[in-house]
């Protein structure tokens, strides 16, 4: 598994590791046979979600649209630039008072 974590950290250039993905899955599935409720657990459920949503995403594009799969993360990238730069432009909104 460390061959495979330092693997996936070279390749995508972020801290993100399988072995952190699979310790979630285990304190998820701890949390839950010892009781404790889901609603605890959000943040862990959502990454992990999160990363069985992209997988389906990912398969369904690379098996139905294989030729428009490149444009995806030219999309992503695209509206990614355009709320940064809405960002800096406009500015983030004003706090309340109060």
């Amino acid at each position: 598994m460390g061959l495979q974590s330092a693997a996936v950290r070279v390749a995508t250039g972020n801290g993100l590791s399988t072995t952190y993905l699979t310790g979630t899955l285990t304190g998820v599935a701890m949390a839950v046979v010892g009781g404790r409720r889901l609603r605890d657990e959000w943040e862990g459920l959502s990454v992990l979600g999160a990363a069985l949503l992209g997988a389906a995403v990912a398969g369904a594009v690379v098996s139905g649209w294989s030729a428009a799969a490149p444009l995806i993360p030219l999309v992503l990238l695209l509206g990614a630039l355009l709320v940064g730069r809405t960002l800096v432009v406009v500015g983030p909104p004003a706090p309340r008072p109060g």
